[in-house]
């Protein structure tokens, strides 16, 4: 549950980084929508609070949390990895989102349709600092064959225009690009958990 905010104003102010999509994106008032929103709405539905986005880089976020009285927010969610042991002073909520990583390609792409068919000397994208990148890793490509990019748009853009030859992202996201790009994009592999390279879970950070 997420009870540490300041019962005084009753609002739950919560930081993310975005746009994300399709975890955080803007409409054209400039109000923070997509999934993440959709979950906080539910979450200040059943507990009685209104709650509001702060938009902010995601580094140095945590450690705002953990300085207690004098943080800016109280919850951090950003496409946060419950990791194994939580930094000091945050604690994680139970898993609002559970996801695999994927392969994502081009449409008209009939080589690669598993993680097995990523050989030296692809080109693959992933995101930096992501659970992506650790996957890349974990099935030994080689650094010279990984590009990094900041945003999954930047990402999927790399594949559309061929820069690189697939890109390693979480499902949840692949499956947003998959059905917004259907006759460019696909997962390789197909759909649903069958194409899974692991299985993580995201929460919200208090």
């Amino acid at each position: 549950t997420i009870t540490s905010f300041d019962a005084g104003t009753g609002v739950l102010v919560i930081a993310t980084d975005a746009p994300l999509p399709p975890f955080a994106d803007f409409d054209a008032f400039g109000n923070v929508t997509g999934f993440n929103n959709a979950v906080v709405e539910d979450i200040a539905a059943q507990i009685g609070v209104d709650y509001e986005w702060v938009v902010t880089p995601s580094d140095g976020v945590l450690e705002s949390i953990a300085a207690g009285s004098a943080r800016d927010f109280d919850a951090v969610m950003s496409a946060l990895l419950i990791p194994d042991v939580p930094p000091p002073g945050i604690a994680y909520t139970h898993p609002y989102l559970e996801v695999g990583q994927t392969v994502v390609v081009l449409i008209d792409n009939k080589t690669i349709n598993s993680a097995a068919d990523l050989q030296p000397g692809m080109a693959v994208g992933v995101l930096a600092d992501s659970a992506g990148l650790d996957t890349a890793h974990n099935l030994g490509i080689a650094e010279t064959d990984l590009f990094t990019y900041e945003q999954p748009s930047q990402l999927i853009q790399a594949l559309i225009d061929e820069v690189v030859q697939a890109v390693i992202l979480d499902s949840y996201t692949a499956e947003y690009f998959a059905a917004s790009f259907p006759e460019q994009l696909r997962i390789a592999g197909g759909a649903g958990r069958a194409a899974w390279l692991d299985n993580r879970a995201y929460g919200i950070a208090v």
